[in-house]
């Protein structure tokens, strides 16, 4: 892994080295919305904000084919309120890496991305419980993981020269909380317990803005060609 590892990142270098002087710098900021698949609460209503710094590379002239790397902020967690004696509520901040392969449509302005994102957890999670006794009763004292492996798809689409909008959506390739126990009631009071494992499951919605971006001039100025 630490071979593989080491390779890609001096296959990145090469690029970097290679096309120092199309690398173009970009801005994000916009919001989460996220849920935990294992904690027993369905639906993505978490909201959060999401923030970044970050470098386009080309890898080639026609500027078809890209790669990224952020360095990012982001909240994700769980929430339920929707019961008068049920309220839960999870926030999870992250620092990230994310490092994404994109395809740059030449004609419409869309870019598609793939790829992965390193996370790692800030401080001590905030989380607040209230259950009563027809719920199912979380162990508090398991711990999150400080680590975050995740997956990442997005698009985006030129809004005005460098401006995009972007979704994006991530998931956990590996458990955020292992062997989570859950206390649960049935209709004649017993109590039985489960372990479960939790995933970061999140989509995003940001604006862009790439310094010196000229996509859309390109395609214009060759179409007139």
């Amino acid at each position: 892994m630490t071979r593989k590892l080491t390779i890609l990142l001096l296959a990145l270098a090469a690029i970097v080295f290679c096309n120092a002087q199309n690398i173009k710098a970009f801005v994000t900021s916009g919001a989460t919305l996220s849920q935990i698949d294992g904690d027993e609460v369905y639906g993505f209503r978490k909201f959060g904000y999401v923030g970044s710094v970050g470098a386009l590379i080309p890898l080639e002239s026609k500027e078809r084919w890209l790669v990224s790397i952020e360095t990012m902020f982001s909240q994700r967690g769980s929430r339920e309120e929707r019961y008068r004696s049920y309220h839960y509520k999870v926030n999870l901040p992250y620092i990230e890496i994310p490092l994404m392969a994109h395809f740059a449509d030449p004609k419409g302005g869309w870019t598609f991305g793939l790829g992965f994102s390193y996370s790692r957890l800030l401080g001590n999670p905030k989380e607040s419980f209230y259950f009563d006794s027809t719920r199912f009763v979380p162990n508090t004292e398991t711990p999150y993981l400080k680590n975050d492996f995740s997956i990442i798809a997005d698009i985006r689409f030129t809004i005005w020269r460098g401006l995009k909008f972007n979704v994006r959506y991530q998931y956990s390739m590996a458990p955020i909380k292992k062997d989570w126990e859950f206390l649960e009631y049935n209709d004649y009071g017993a109590k039985f317990s489960k372990t479960r494992d939790a995933y970061n499951n999140c989509l995003s919605a940001r604006l862009i803005w790439v310094f010196g971006d000229n996509q859309r001039n390109n395609y214009v100025q060759n179409k007139k060609k």
